[in-house]
């Protein structure tokens, strides 16, 4: 086999033609892939590298369509290479197989040939790496992330290929060869300075000194039309050196410049001194401020009223730097003065300051002796109103801990402006004293690039996609935190071997971003400054921001949080959490709380301080809540369902309840992300009996929703905690759930393996309904498989079997199944007979689903009978049920089957609704029936025309 990317994709065989790949989003899959080869790519990877980060809801169905139809067009040899593997996908092959990585092995043997002189050899390695090259790479993949990074790592490579050919024509003799290469990249790639720099060296060193100097002076200018900046170290000092053997002198604008620049100096006024009439206070405002307008209008709207400002949010949000600078621009409208007083709410070194004791600060800075100002506190408030009665005072509290703090420094008439910083919302001085709230969230990445290349003065390169791509990376590990963006582009200036990936990639090892978010002092130090917040907070709020540090989901609700926490009751905990909201520690979104990324890291090792017994009985408890709310969910959504063994009850843990199917699907809509990362934490920490117990709570929601890349997933993980417990009937139970759900991805060979096992363990086990269970998967996978036959043998099995057992629901689904089976042998008169069987089952149990699926049956044998009127009946049926049961995968299906009845019926119109309908519903859940259902109705259309 062998694979290229170097150029146009080519995938080829052994002694074959190429393998034509025509669908421009599955090369795109299999770039991806090729680019961590023999490395599992994770399916949010995938869609996220796939879709450049617009991903649709759908993506996960989306990819697994894609991904089987790839293996099919690259045939068995290249198709089997393409491993379905926890959480994703991976391409297996050998470094000789793929064009990437022999680059690499030639770049790597001709440098280190370079290192020990064999420039003969690094001539020949770097000639190989380079005639890999047939164009752009990835020139036919439309996936912009890959252009941006994949592309440009490779591009560097062959940079480096073609600076060691040139060195070793230098060091051959070949000086000639050399500078022609060169000539020719100068011209092909004149914005890149390398080549330059070696082109001016190479013609030196032939004695071709004005011709040197030529080609400095047309780089020089072509940077400067291009990018507007001068040569860097490198080409200006190669300018130097050629100079300086040519006996030149520095140029005579350079002495100019310095002549200039010293008369300008001698020149200079020294400044006068100004009188002050009041206090000029402020810091100095932030150089680098960036956005915020819509805050600062806000301020601007609230001083013109004279209300109180209050600027609250996180640690490292921006509080400060925000008020200064309004106050700056603010500062002429109050001519008396500006005093600026720091409360230290939140300094480690000291406690909050008193009303009163910052009461005699203002005083003193607005002139009065320390004699002069009263020791009882209400004199000295009242003293203070007095003195700041009639002016135009600017006054900056910063870092308050409460309200109390501020209410005795509000003046008692109008003119002047209060403004509050505080990590504490300071609710009360909002509704008491009708102070205005600022709520200062993080930055959006766009205005984080600008404060980072501000700050760390490097911006990303125009003609450098990669450098854009890696700016937007380190802005969105800092997570729009002004304080951790400062940091980092301290980093970043002093390191200048740091690049922004590396970086980067610190920022997003969760264990150690906040070490690499710390330059050695408490303002610098994104953990120092969380950890002022944390140790203000009570003793249960604290206990609770540690245990939410254990959670693994992106959210929590309130009813998780109280059994997380292991409350005797729920006002404790709600208590917690607002204290949480009110410090900044925590935001509020759709009722949920959530934290901030890096806040999140933060709560992660606090939650360290408690003893493991501690940690793990709290996530032992939050695995209790998901398993037990879910399964009370799942009985509302399909109540005809055979229940689950649970393990022994939790103490201290209060799972939901639901009033009817809404309100149960409304949950697992909210907690879909949480529960898919429960099920990963539970398999990773090995909390066997809740990892392979969950996904099958989830199943009947996601089912329905046809998200099923991603139960093929979770039953994986579920699969794999069943084998470590050893309990048979939990492997065979879940061996078969996994199998079900690869099936409806495609993943054929996976499916029957996991059918193979579960079908000998259920065997073992003499049980009836798993041996119903994998005659009728069995049957799937052959119907699958297009072995009609043998589908209609496994599924009078499976009937078999479920009679033997007498469940009802069971026997129901056996019965629509062999039907389907029957339908697809051309036996519709018998299909018919077992489905009206199967209805009237369904019906006296209660269960719609089964139902819906058998009237979709029916409909398929009447249409197939050529009975139409019989055939909508039923389907009308089917997509009733199936609306109320929320299903939209098979309300897509059954909307596919009435428009080819309309079809065929000559209804036109009536089929291009149904199928339009349907494609909707299959574009909202991904399904791969959709390239299909536009093909069909791009018939339909040219048919009508």
């Amino acid at each position: 086999m062998y694979f290229g990317v170097l150029g146009t994709m080519v995938v080829r065989a052994s002694d074959t033609d190429p393998i034509a790949i025509p669908a421009a989003l599955q090369r795109g899959v299999l770039a991806i892939l090729l680019s961590r080869a023999n490395l599992v790519v994770s399916r949010d990877e995938l869609a996220e590298t796939l879709w450049d980060g617009q991903n649709p809801g759908t993506a996960r169905t989306t990819l697994a369509a894609y991904v089987s139809r790839l293996r099919r067009v690259l045939g068995p040899d290249a198709g089997r290479r393409i491993g379905t593997r926890p959480p994703g996908y991976v391409i297996e092959i050998d470094a000789e197989e793929y064009d990437c990585a022999r680059a690499g092995d030639l770049h790597a043997r001709a440098r280190a040939a370079a290192e020990r002189g064999d420039w003969a050899a690094v001539q020949g390695l770097a000639a190989d790496g380079l005639r890999l090259w047939r164009g752009t790479p990835y020139q036919d993949v439309p996936v912009p992330r890959l252009h941006r990074e994949d592309a440009a790592a490779l591009d560097a490579v062959r940079v480096q290929l073609t600076e060691l050919t040139v060195e070793a024509d230098l060091r051959l003799g070949r000086g000639d060869s050399a500078i022609s290469t060169l000539m020719r990249l100068t011209e092909q790639e004149p914005l890149r300075e390398s080549f330059s720099e070696k082109l001016m060296m190479a013609l030196a060193a032939q004695g071709r000194r004005a011709e040197a100097l030529a080609v400095f002076h047309r780089a020089r200018k072509v940077l400067r039309e291009n990018l507007g900046i001068d040569p860097g170290p490198d080409l200006a000092r190669a300018h130097h050196d050629v100079l300086a053997a040519s006996g030149g002198d520095r140029p005579a604008s350079a002495a100019a410049s310095a002549a200039a620049a010293s008369a300008t100096g001698s020149a200079a006024a020294s400044p006068e001194r100004i009188r002050v009439r009041g206090p000029r206070q402020l810091p100095p405002a932030a150089r680098h401020f960036t956005g915020r307008e819509a805050e600062l209008a806000a301020m601007d709207e609230a001083a013109a009223s004279g209300e109180v400002l209050v600027v609250s949010g996180l640690a490292g949000v921006g509080k400060t730097a925000l008020t200064t600078h309004w106050a700056h621009q603010a500062a002429p409208r109050y001519p008396d003065g500006q005093v600026f007083v720091g409360l230290h709410g939140f300094d480690p070194h000291s406690v909050p300051m008193t009303a009163h004791t910052a009461c005699s600060i203002l005083l003193e800075s607005l002139g009065l002796a320390t004699s002069e100002i009263p020791a009882d506190p209400d004199a000295r408030t009242a003293l203070y109103r007095t003195v700041v009665a009639g002016r135009r005072l600017l006054l900056v509290l910063d870092d308050a801990w409460d309200a109390a703090q501020i209410r005795p420094l509000i003046p008692g008439t109008a003119g002047s402006q209060v403004v509050v910083t505080s990590r504490n919302r300071l609710a009360g001085l909002v509704a008491a004293d009708g102070a205005r709230p600022i709520l200062l969230a993080p930055l959006d990445n766009g205005r984080s690039m600008e404060l980072l290349a501000r700050r760390s003065g490097i911006r990303p390169r125009p003609d450098e996609p990669a450098d854009t791509a890696a700016a937007e990376a380190l802005a969105a590990a800092c997570a729009g935190l002004p304080l951790a963006l400062t940091i980092a582009a301290a980093r970043l200036q002093l390191d200048p071997d740091l690049s922004w990936s590396a970086l980067t990639e610190r920022l997003h090892d969760r264990r150690g971003a906040l070490s690499t978010l710390d330059v050695g002092e408490a303002s610098g130090s994104l953990r120092a400054v969380f950890s002022m917040s944390y140790q203000r907070l009570s003793r249960s709020a604290a206990a609770l921001f540690r245990l939410l540090g254990i959670h693994p989901g992106p959210d929590i609700a309130m009813a998780a949080a109280v059994s997380l926490a292991g409350s005797a009751d729920t006002s404790s905990t709600e208590q917690a959490l607002e204290e949480l909201l009110s410090a900044s520690l925590l935001h509020r979104h759709a009722g949920r709380f959530r934290f901030h990324d890096l806040v999140r890291a933060y709560a992660a090792e606090t939650a360290l301080e408690d003893s493991p017994e501690v940690r793990t009985a709290a996530r032992v408890r939050i695995h209790d809540h998901c398993l037990r709310s879910a399964i009370e969910a799942d009985r509302m959504l399909r109540p005809t369902r055979e229940p689950l063994s649970l393990p022994a009850p939790v103490p201290d843990v209060r799972p939901e309840s639901f009033a009817d199917v809404a309100a149960a699907t409304a949950w697992f809509q909210e907690e879909r992300q949480v529960l898919a990362a429960v099920v990963a934490l539970a398999s990773r920490e090995q909390d066997d009996e809740y990892a392979h117990r969950l996904p099958w709570a989830i199943s009947t929601y996601l089912n329905r929703r046809g998200e099923w890349p991603a139960l093929a997933e979770l039953h994986l993980l579920g699969a794999e905690a069943a084998d470590r417990t050893g309990d048979p009937r939990a492997r065979a139970r879940t061996h078969t759930d996994a199998s079900s759900f690869l099936l409806q991805i495609l993943s054929f060979d996976e499916a029957r393996r996991h059918l193979e096992l579960s079908m000998a363990l259920w065997q073992e086990l003499g049980d009836l309904r798993g041996a119903w269970l994998s005659e009728h998967n069995m049957g799937h996978l052959c119907h699958k498989e297009g072995r009609h036959a043998e589908a209609a043998e496994h599924a009078r099995r499976a009937l078999e079997h479920a009679r033997a057992r007498g469940w009802a629901p069971d026997v129901a689904l056996a019965l629509s199944t062999a039907a389907w089976s029957l339908t697809h042998c051309d036996d519709h008169a018998g299909a018919l007979l077992l489905a009206a069987e199967a209805i009237e089952l369904d019906r006296c149990a209660g269960d719609r689903n089964g139902e819906a699926h058998a009237y979709d049956t029916v409909g398929l044998a009447s249409f197939r009978l050529g009975r139409y009127p019989e055939a909508l009946a039923a389907y009308h049926k089917a997509l009733r049920l199936f609306e109320d049961l929320g299903d939209i995968r098979f309300r897509g299906r059954v909307l596919m089957r009435i428009g080819q009845v309309r079809r065929e019926s000559g209804e036109t119109a009536a089929a291009h609704s149904a199928w339009s309908q349907a494609l909707k519903l299959f574009e909202q859940v991904g399904a791969p029936e959709s390239d299909e259902l536009r093909e069909m109705l791009d018939g339909l259309d040219g048919s009508d025309s």
